[in-house]
C-alpha cells in the first residue's frame, strides 16, 4: 500500500481502501489478493461508499468529485463533478438511487 489510507469500506467478500496517493484498492477477503487498483482521482481519495452486490463502488476526494467505478471492470462509468467547492467528506445512500454527499464547505448535496 502506498500513502497514506484515509478511507475503507467492506462487506462480507470486498474491501476498498483509499488514500493520499488518490488511489482505491479492492481486495478479495477470502483469499486476500489485490483485484483492482481504481486510478482517476487527483486528489486524496476521503470517503468510500461499497454496493458489492451492485458490483459498484463509490469514491468521494479531495479533487471535490465523486466517482462511481463499475467493480467488475475497474473503469470509472461516472463522474459527479462540481458538486462541492471543497473536499468531499462523506458519501451515504438516501435511498436505492439517491447518493448523497456531503462536502467540506458545509454543504450536503443528492
Amino acid at each position: 500500500r502506498a500513502g497514506m489510507v484515509s478511507a475503507l469500506a467492506l462487506d462480507d467478500c470486498t474491501l476498498a481502501a483509499g488514500g493520499s496517493d488518490h488511489c482505491v484498492r479492492v481486495w478479495c477477503l477470502q483469499t486476500r489478493a489485490l483485484q483492482l487498483t481504481l486510478r482517476g482521482h487527483s486528489g486524496a481519495v476521503r470517503c468510500l461508499l461499497l454496493r458489492a452486490a451492485r458490483h459498484e463502488l463509490f469514491s468521494g476526494a479531495w479533487d471535490k468529485t465523486v466517482r462511481q467505478w463499475d467493480l467488475r471492470t475497474g473503469t470509472c462509468v461516472r463522474e459527479f463533478a462540481r458538486v462541492h467547492e471543497r473536499c468531499v467528506m462523506a458519501l451515504a445512500f438516501a435511498s436505492k438511487h439517491v447518493l448523497v454527499s456531503a462536502g467540506g464547505e458545509g454543504r450536503v448535496a443528492w
